[in-house]
């Protein structure tokens, strides 16, 4: 696949079924980022595959 083709999560490098923490990620980025069916938790405990946090910066 051309790297100009792939989504905002094949670039992130998620992978289905990976375990992941994606600390605030605002609902509107979820639907951008094309996230395949991860394991996804909503509080820190034990080992991940991925993590991130996300931040909408507001412009002035």
């Amino acid at each position: 696949m051309d790297k100009a083709q792939r989504s905002v999560a094949q670039k992130m490098g998620l992978k289905h079924g990976e375990r992941a923490y994606l600390h605030r990620v605002p609902a509107d980025s979820l639907k951008t980022l094309e996230l395949p069916e991860l394991d996804m938790t909503e509080f820190l405990n034990g080992e991940y595959d991925y993590m991130t946090c996300l931040q909408k910066v507001k412009r002035i």
